[in-house]
């Protein structure tokens, strides 16, 4: 029995620490995934370096929301995409991923902002 209970101690700490360095590396690329901007990227790097995070999350069991995953790639445009962004709204566009980042990446072509 005193063997069971220090096994038990050691994967319970083991399980604590797996824990926190888990929440750890979360916070970090929830933070990385809010900070990438546009600025000098072509929407084609942009939005796969969004993406990247949001697969990183999803391997150790986060879940982005679609609202966060959206905001992520709106709220970070630089200014002159306001039009753009306005646009995708009133069509109802930003509420489908795919359709979100096919018009990001047409207006990027066709209107260099």
């Amino acid at each position: 029995m005193h063997s069971y209970n220090q096994t038990h101690k050691v994967w319970e700490n083991i399980h604590a620490d797996f824990s926190f360095q888990t929440t750890s590396r979360a916070r970090q690329w929830c933070s990385a995934m809010r900070a990438v901007r546009l600025d000098s990227k072509t929407m084609e790097e942009y939005l796969p370096k969004i993406k990247s995070y949001v697969d990183e999350l999803a391997r150790i069991d986060v879940l982005v929301r679609h609202k966060e995953y959206v905001d992520a790639i709106l709220e970070r445009l630089p200014s002159d995409y306001v039009p753009m962004v306005r646009l995708l709204k009133v069509k109802g566009l930003h509420r489908q991923l795919l359709k979100l980042k096919l018009f990001c990446i047409v207006m990027s072509r066709t209107h260099k902002v």
